[in-house]
């Protein structure tokens, strides 16, 4: 199967994976393919997108080209340029020109943005969007991070860099963040922290159900959670501790902002011991006034597998709009 001017194509670059695929307008997705993510260092990372979308393309034989091309990534961006700017985990340290490496060489027009601003984007219109124009979008996953959507508008900040939820300081951890500071939530409610905590307990000899998957060092959150639910001391320790961070950000930004609905993405929240829970929390502790008008406090109903995607679709399908908008304006 070929592209089709009905479609574009959405590249989703993660710390270890790349996905790439073809997306209707209305949000369908046709085909997709992971690919693997090599970041030794800034060349290798470029290397490995560019890559990705060569043999995607060249896999899907394409003769039809997609509309356009979208681009969600960890970091710092500047989407009205088209570049990355920055990224900690994948050792980008100096601009990337997506429009010259990947426009240039597919002649389609290019549209990048941070992948939690992206995919906020596709809850807004694909998602819960749809129907109210307020809400806060929330990724709890390795890190911690989101999307604020006021009047049906994405708030961005002055650098394209709001959204840093996970470094809100809560004061509950002595743990020294990646940023520099103690006390930033993603600390102990990010699913890399919650991990992390469970792991370094038992290696400190606590006793839980946990030991035997954190003597073979792949312990995940969803392991922690898990144990909590069957009454795991020390799995419930963590896992509270990380409900009450989470809970006490959402009680300070629905005070603040007066949402109509909280969509929580990332894969923390997909096994459903933390998202009920969250919702009980903020309604409890958050202004009478702030929780009378909140929806719901609830799982994206995009896939959890495909948000990425969509955001980066959704990227490229906003860069369409402008550029028609554009071209009514110059010919009126």
């Amino acid at each position: 199967m070929s592209f089709d001017r009905s479609s574009v194509l959405g590249i989703d670059v993660g710390g270890t994976k790349i996905l790439v695929g073809s997306v209707r307008l209305d949000g369908t997705v046709v085909a997709a393919r992971r690919y693997p993510m090599d970041r030794r260092d800034r060349a290798h990372t470029l290397a490995s997108i560019l890559g990705a979308v060569e043999a995607y393309w060249s896999e899907r034989r394409v003769d039809t080209p997609p509309a356009a091309i979208g681009v969600g990534l960890v970091g710092l961006t500047d989407p009205p340029n088209g570049l990355w700017l920055h990224s900690m985990s994948l050792h980008v340290d100096r601009p990337i020109d997506f429009r010259l490496d990947l426009g240039a060489r597919y002649g389609l027009p290019v549209a990048v943005d941070n992948d939690v601003h992206a995919a906020t984007l596709a809850e807004l219109r694909f998602g819960v969007g749809r129907d109210v124009r307020d809400f806060i979008y929330l990724n709890v996953g390795t890190g911690l991070a989101g999307g604020v959507v006021c009047n049906g508008q994405l708030v961005r900040g002055v650098l394209n860099y709001a959204g840093e939820l996970g470094h809100s300081l809560l004061g509950d951890s002595d743990d020294l963040c990646p940023c520099g500071r103690r006390g930033c939530v993603e600390m102990y409610a990010s699913g890399g922290a919650i991990a992390d905590h469970a792991q370094r307990a038992v290696e400190r000899g606590r006793q839980t159900s946990l030991a035997p998957i954190a003597a073979s060092g792949r312990l995940t959150s969803a392991d922690v959670f898990r144990a909590a639910g069957t009454g795991d001391a020390l799995a419930l320790e963590i896992a509270e501790r990380a409900l009450r961070g989470v809970g006490d950000l959402l009680v300070n930004l629905v005070n603040l902002l007066n949402p109509a609905a909280v969509v929580l993405g990332g894969g923390v929240v997909s096994d459903g011991w933390l998202a009920p829970r969250l919702d009980a929390y903020v309604r409890r502790v958050a202004l009478t006034n702030a929780t009378r008008c909140l929806r719901e406090i609830a799982p994206s109903s995009l896939p959890t597998d495909q948000v990425g995607l969509l955001g980066a679709a959704t990227l490229a399908m906003e860069a369409l709009q402008a550029s028609a908008k554009s071209r009514t304006e110059g010919s009126s």
